[in-house]
């Protein structure tokens, strides 16, 4: 409340932004708008309509959709083309750094087990999305869209319904369909270039 004008980035389930909410409401005022990984258009992975961030706690992700600010949804369509590839990996560990050095193992490490249990040949950097996003938004191709999440469903609890019809109503939230993968590691690797 403090620092009007922020984007919030949440990386995770939206439980601790819906308590921010409810304990106080105005924030959603104050912010310049809110920018998640979360959510999927098409196919969850956790189960077939939901994605992990928002599945485990639905609840929390339908008030922070229904909150009067924009939410930004990084979803698994864009965060399954942020991949990781080893051209990537040995671009960090040219840096010459221990960020970059550090980065390109845990991404090696992480890639061997989205291999063994997606089957993903690099691991997608999903929460690096929106981070990337607030810097450099051009990189995204994105829709402006209505955005509702299902909490009662038996198949598709945690599923984000995006409602791409033409004319829909009320498209006030920002979803992303698409990204420039390569551009996308040039903003990453210079960000990470500055670090020690």
């Amino acid at each position: 409340m403090a620092e009007p004008g922020l984007t919030l980035v949440a990386t995770g389930p939206l439980t601790n932004l819906a308590l921010a909410l409810r304990r106080e409401p105005r924030i959603a005022e104050h912010v310049a708008g809110v920018a998640i990984m979360g959510g999927a258009v098409t196919t969850g992975n956790v189960t077939a309509s939901a994605e992990f961030n928002v599945f485990v706690d639905p609840e929390a992700a339908a008030e922070v959709f229904a909150a009067p600010w924009t939410v930004t949804m990084m979803g698994l369509e864009v965060s399954h083309q942020a991949l990781a590839d080893e051209t990537v990996r040995e671009r960090l560990a040219a840096l010459g750094t221990r960020t970059g050095v550090l980065a390109g193992e845990l991404l090696e490490f992480f890639g061997a087990r989205y291999l063994e249990h997606q089957g993903f040949a690099a691991p997608p950097v999903h929460d690096l999305c929106p981070v990337v996003h607030l810097i450099a938004p051009e990189l995204f191709t994105t829709v402006s869209a209505p955005v509702a999440v299902e909490v009662a469903g038996g198949l598709t609890r945690g599923r984000t319904v995006v409602d791409l019809r033409d004319g829909a109503p009320g498209p006030r939230h920002v979803v992303a369909t698409g990204l420039d993968g390569p551009r996308f590691w040039e903003v990453t690797l210079a960000a990470l270039a500055r670090l020690p």
